[in-house]
């Protein structure tokens, strides 16, 4: 069992192949189905095919007897079993005697490609649409209105549902080119784009997490058919779901019947090369999340950031070891909590009666700063925010704002752009800030905000809330981000930001953290250390 949860733990496949000691290549590719899962060796493709999803479906479902729409037969199979620990001690005592030694290396090619996007965009090398493709389709004797046909030695064959002309391809491409994203939501996604070749490439593993979960549903809005169009868009919400921070044993129960549907719609309009055992693999993970936990807590991001910050350290190449410990130290010194450290000594000082602190260093130690300040920027509840002003030139958006309210008895969010930061101070380094935003109309359902069937929220740029009250305290303040709706010129879709740093916790569980906190400000620490400094010396 601790195997197990140690192999579930990791995300990439070679490294769950080390740990689970099952082969994930092949046709028998997945640890979890073992021995019963669902391949097909494709002919001309040259590759496994994982479709089968059928299996998961119940008995009596009317997909398991559509042969046409699938792999051209009828799916009597169920699900595979479920191994337990005597079953894989029983294949161990099947193995041969094994030879040690070195043996002759095969060359692998890494490249993480977008199976989805490659497809939609016919990105040559990405794409899974191809002439070995259609070619199995003839092979296997499906969807015969795609088989190709050769003609003076070339061959031909037709579009497909989700096939895209030249301009429809441009409209993605110049969608996903103006999106501005939070900081710390993802990387500048519109560095990736090319309009003009139409591809998308140099994507890094957090980047397609972001598209595929968040961006691609927006970008496809009226320009794909509605079966390809809501097929992607539930496993986009799958996936979205699956990656939260809080996740309910009835909303796993809820996903894991799902993507089994998703995975089927998904077949009746891909070819088979599309199915290889990266999307056989999901219809597990519902599974895995229910055993270990959130998938947010497995994944490599924050390793792989941690080392990033690492490499940042090394100025000298050929001594990396020595040049990450002395950043790490550096960085510690930065870290200490100065404030705490000044105020206690000055009055361990000032109790010993020393001539260095007088009645002036202590006030100044205890904090006693007042006026009004106006910033461009802050940083609360584990966000960046920024004025609209201030983000013009910038490729981050970071002026979206989402407040909850309540207007008779009934919650609802408030969505707004950020023109203002206002900070009140008060005794005793007590500050409030205020956020002074323009706020959409939420009032009205249909004209001035909508919510489609897969819950997106869009918002009438047309319709603003016209208001007496529009400052909102920062520290009820959630982050959000804006991208264009394509169906609709005058709306914005909303997209919720995340913090690394604040969690959800479940109803009715209290939160020992102080509703009047106050955050301190570095450039007044920085002021107090140069006063203090300088009177300390005379």
């Amino acid at each position: 069992m601790k195997l197990r949860l140690l192999m579930l733990q990791k995300r990439k496949i070679p490294t769950y192949a080390n740990l689970s000691g099952w082969s994930t290549k092949g046709a028998m590719a997945c640890p979890s189905c073992n021995e019963e899962i669902p391949s097909t060796r494709l002919k001309y493709g040259c590759k496994f095919s994982f479709m089968g999803a059928r299996r998961f479906l119940p008995m009596n479902h009317k997909w398991r007897e559509n042969k046409s729409s699938f792999d051209g037969k009828l799916e009597k199979r169920s699900a595979p079993k479920k191994m337990s620990g005597d079953d894989m001690l029983n294949q161990l005592q099947m193995l041969q005697p094994i030879t040690f030694g070195k043996a002759k290396k095969k060359q692998m090619n890494d490249k993480n490609q977008n199976s989805i996007i490659g497809t939609l965009l016919d990105i040559e090398g990405k794409t899974k649409d191809n002439l070995n493709a259609r070619r199995d389709l003839k092979e296997m004797g499906i969807r015969k209105d795609l088989h190709p046909t050769q003609k003076d030695g070339k061959w031909f064959y037709s579009a497909t549902c989700y096939t895209l002309s030249l301009e429809e391809k441009t409209k993605i491409c110049k969608f996903l080119k103006s999106v501005k994203v939070p900081d710390g939501y993802s990387s500048n996604i519109s560095r990736c784009v090319s309009v003009k070749e139409c591809k998308i490439n140099r994507l890094k593993n957090h980047d397609s997490h972001i598209l595929l979960e968040q961006l691609l549903p927006m970008a496809m809005r009226g320009i794909v058919p509605n079966n390809v169009y809501d097929a992607i868009t539930e496993l986009s919400i799958f996936f979205r779901e699956l990656c939260s921070k809080v996740l309910k044993k009835e909303a796993l129960e809820r996903l894991e019947s799902q993507i089994v549907i998703t995975l089927c719609k998904l077949e009746r309009i891909f070819p088979p090369t599309f199915f290889d055992v990266m999307v056989h693999l999901t219809v597990h993970l519902a599974t895995e999340a229910k055993i270990v936990g959130p998938v947010q807590y497995r994944w490599m991001y924050p390793i792989e950031r941690f080392l990033g910050k690492l490499k940042r350290y090394v100025c000298n190449k050929s001594r990396p070891k020595g040049s990450i410990a002395e950043g790490e130290h550096e960085q510690g010194m930065y870290q200490e909590d100065f404030h705490e450290w000044f105020h206690h000594q000055v009055v361990q000082l000032y109790k010993e009666e020393s001539t260095c602190v007088n009645e002036v260093l202590l006030s100044l130690s205890c904090g006693t700063f007042y006026g009004i300040q106006r910033f461009s920027g802050y940083i609360i509840n584990g966000f960046r925010f920024h004025t609209k002003q201030l983000e013009g030139k910038r490729v981050k958006q970071n002026s979206g704002v989402l407040v909850k309210g309540m207007v008779e008895d009934k919650n609802i969010d408030y969505y707004g752009v950020l023109n203002e930061i206002i900070e009140l101070q008060y005794l005793n380094e007590k500050r409030i800030v205020l956020f002074k935003c323009d706020w959409w109309d939420v009032h009205v359902i249909g004209r001035g905000v909508k919510n489609d069937k897969y819950g997106f929220v869009s918002v009438n740029t047309t319709r603003k809330l016209y208001t007496d009250e529009p400052f909102v305290l920062a520290s009820q303040a959630q982050q959000i981000c804006y991208v264009n709706d394509g169906s609709n010129p005058n709306w914005l879709v909303v997209l919720k930001g995340h913090s690394d740093s604040f969690y959800d916790l479940p109803c009715g569980e209290k939160s020992s953290i102080d509703e009047e906190a106050f955050q301190q400000d570095i450039s007044k620490i920085l002021l107090k250390l140069q006063i203090c400094l300088k009177m300390m010396v005379t």
